[in-house]
């Protein structure tokens, strides 16, 4: 962790005091930092641990977690997983969530700043954020290099491909790491300029809760940026969501008008956008990696060529097409100034 860091940290046993740590390096590979009280919080390879004790919905995620990677499903969970999962493919996976990212940060007025990326997994999304000029934290329920030696670990185990986010090399080095509680955030008020969950927020055990810590964290006139969150459509399949594991898993489903809620209810002003990915590959009319409504994809490919349609579905027929396809979530809100 980079020691400008430590400015935005408090000690999330007194939840109240500031952090510190000894030496005068800038870059904190090992140790540990402490608040005036004494409680530590320890640094190992670089990467902040904040976490004492495991809650039971964390413990399970972890568990979960690692028992995918391992490729230590049963039978009938290999079955679905490559029927619902594995059949999206990690390529495209990656492409999707990285499109749906950049448009969105494209079209927020934040263009700098300090950031902090909620259940940020390999630490794909801070990386992104570091590269626009942010200084960019990533905090997540696990360790990003135990994450990464589960998944190289386990690969000669699994007969499924996983599907997961990865980090682009280099982006490491321009993020730093915190293993923590996104409902019980140990950060400063207001230190953040921008807060954003891809694919996290839906594995919350109270959405709200974790909202409102965001909020908190948050500086007036500030954005939380919500991305890739799986939304209940009439027509939407949700086995690749809730197949079988979703409980275990932490995996919730909701509609788009609960999200909404959810974001209100933490005193944001919520905004949704058009999923990038969709956007761009009904533009350039590529469906490679599509696997779902493929019969409609040809007309719906020549009907996005109008313009208007264009305006209409990024206006008041986004709300009704996510109700009945399950379009991708991604929501801007604003905390108040």
């Amino acid at each position: 962790m980079r020691r400008h860091l430590l400015s935005a940290l408090i000690c999330p046993r007194c939840g109240a005091h500031p952090m510190r740590a000894a030496g005068a390096e800038d870059v904190i590979d090992e140790g540990w930092v402490e608040c005036p009280e004494g409680h530590r919080l320890e640094v190992r390879r670089g990467v902040l641990h904040t976490l004492d004790e495991l809650t039971p919905q964390i413990a399970g995620q972890l568990d979960e977690n690692a028992r995918e990677r391992r490729g230590e499903l049963t039978d009938a969970e290999k079955d679905a997983y490559r029927r619902n999962i594995s059949r999206i493919g990690i390529a495209t996976y990656n492409r999707l969530i990285r499109d749906n990212a950049r448009a969105a940060l494209d079209a927020i007025s934040i263009q700098g700043g300090r950031s902090l990326d909620l259940g940020g997994g390999s630490g794909w999304l801070a990386a992104e954020l570091g590269h626009r000029g942010f200084e960019a934290v990533s905090l997540d329920i696990e360790d990003p290099h135990e994450r990464l030696a589960q998944i190289e670990g386990g690969a000669a185990g699994r007969d499924f491909e996983l599907v997961t986010d990865v980090l682009d090399a280099p982006g490491r080095e321009a993020v730093d790491y915190v293993v923590g509680d996104m409902e019980q955030l140990p950060f400063a008020d207001s230190a953040f300029d921008l807060v954003t969950t891809s694919a996290a927020l839906h594995h919350s055990s109270d959405p709200v809760r974790t909202l409102r810590h965001a909020a908190r964290v948050l500086r007036p006139g500030g954005v939380l940026l919500a991305l890739n969150e799986p939304a209940k459509g009439v027509f939407r399949d949700e086995s690749p969501i809730l197949g079988g594991r979703g409980e275990a898993a932490g995996e919730h489903l909701y509609w788009a008008r609960t999200y909404v809620g959810f974001f209100r209810a933490a005193g944001l002003e919520p905004r949704l956008h058009f999923p990038g990915w969709i956007d761009r590959t009904l533009r350039e009319r590529n469906w490679s990696g599509v696997v779902y409504y493929r019969r409609l994809l040809p007309l719906a490919g020549w009907v996005w060529s109008a313009p208007m349609v264009r305006t209409l579905a990024r206006g008041p027929l986004l709300r009704p097409a996510i109700d009945l396809f399950g379009l991708t979530l991604i929501c801007e809100a604003r905390k108040p100034a």
